[in-house]
């Protein structure tokens, strides 16, 4: 249920972080959009978020024009009671993750037993319109880089999500600046993981992917 609606104003274009962190017990529920209005048209979702130390959730809002917000927190569960909710700004790209575009790609080494690698970047922002794979349109307002060098001409990319969001991952050919799409892996619905299954890989080539966060990724 609905419980309060929390408002802040922006001056300039700025990446805004919103934090639960240091709530007793853990807050298990949290809304991820922000409204510019009282009607609550035209949501917001974050570019990202983390997981405070406490198992509590940051999230960021990247690239946010001037304005007025709102914010509405849900209370759920065990999560009925107090809480505490910190606003904080930063000017637009301040926080922006070092793969926020593929120029920043982190370099991933592909391995036959598929370790898992954990990632959560905050204030990640779109590089480019959101795929549509299997029929599911994703949202790219918080997509990030990696890239590997091919060892097989079959090759596959795992995604876990943290939480209950979505990943979706989207492979390209070529460099950056000149990529082309030629894989995806988007099906599992929320909360689920999701295998990228790529063919006809070029060994000794160098490919680059994309995907949402927090994020676990196995290649």
């Amino acid at each position: 249920m609905l419980s309060r609606l929390e408002a802040f104003s922006i001056s300039q274009c700025a990446d805004v972080h919103v934090s639960f962190c240091g709530i007793t017990p853990a807050w298990p529920f949290f809304n991820l959009r922000l409204y510019t209005n009282c009607t609550f048209t035209n949501p917001r979702t974050p570019g990202s978020y983390a997981l405070c130390t406490d198992g509590n959730r940051e999230l960021c809002y990247s690239n946010l024009p001037p304005g007025t917000y709102y914010y509405p927190v849900g209370q759920i569960g065990s999560g009925v009671g107090p809480y505490v909710i910190r606003f904080s700004a930063e000017a637009c790209g301040t926080d922006a993750p070092a793969n926020d575009e593929c120029a920043g790609a982190i370099a991933l080494t592909p391995t036959t037993e598929c370790v898992t690698q954990f990632f959560a970047p905050m204030c990640a922002s779109q590089s480019m319109p959101a795929m549509t794979c299997n029929g599911f349109t994703g949202d790219a307002n918080d997509d990030v880089w990696y890239s590997f060098v091919a060892t097989a001409s079959d090759m596959t990319i795992g995604g876990a999500p943290v939480g209950n969001m979505d990943i979706a991952m989207q492979l390209f050919s070529g460099s950056c600046g000149s990529l082309s799409p030629i894989a995806c892996g988007d099906q599992g619905g929320s909360g689920v993981a999701d295998d990228m299954v790529a063919s006809g890989l070029t060994v000794g080539s160098t490919y680059y992917f994309r995907g949402g966060l927090p994020h676990s990724i196995r290649l």
